[in-house]
């Protein structure tokens, strides 16, 4: 997804039953979506900043559902164990509708 993020959207939105149209492609639609989906623009959302979650009888700041947006930022908070059970799940979850590469 990060090495070349226009394919992959190109790629999802086909996957989902919503390819993009020719005129949409020739006007930069999925550049767009990717510019507006890029961490760096979501990194300066409002709501990463300001409000709170509340779940059952605890509050958690918004800010702590969201990371670096680094590749392998994962391993700084994950197992290796961990890593490998998260991958696992989702290969055989999303491995039901074809190959993830």
């Amino acid at each position: 997804m990060m090495e070349d993020p226009v394919s992959e959207v190109k790629r999802l939105a086909e996957f989902l039953g919503c390819p993009f149209s020719e005129d949409e492609e020739k006007g930069g639609r999925v550049e767009e979506i990717v510019k507006v989906c890029s961490f760096d623009s979501l990194k300066d959302l409002e709501v990463k900043r300001v409000g709170e979650l509340q779940l059952s009888r605890m509050k958690r700041k918004n800010q702590l559902f969201f990371r670096r947006g680094v590749v392998g930022d994962s391993k700084r908070w994950l197992t290796p164990e961990m890593i490998g059970r998260l991958d696992g799940l989702t290969e055989s979850m999303i491995g039901a509708f074809g190959s993830l590469t």
